[in-house]
């Protein structure tokens, strides 16, 4: 049986996951309420979690691959 690598982040509000689409979506909302908070308050630390989540996430499920190599057009 084979398990995926998920990425938690304890925050002071308790563990932080994202496991699929929708909680990518969920927590992408969240961040979009967040926007504003300043840095080194409780709003502020939970928007620098959920971004590192975030791109965690997004680096494992949705990955870049290796540039296209573009044909020569000299045939």
């Amino acid at each position: 049986m084979e398990f995926e690598k998920v990425l938690v982040i304890l925050d002071e509000e308790g563990k932080l996951a994202i496991c699929d689409d929708n909680d990518h979506k969920r927590t992408l909302a969240e961040i979009e309420t967040l926007m504003d908070a300043k840095s080194n308050t409780k709003d502020g630390d939970r928007l620098d979690s959920l971004v590192t989540l975030v791109e965690a996430y997004e680096a494992r499920a949705h990955p870049i691959g290796e540039p296209l190599k573009k044909e020569d057009s000299n045939g």
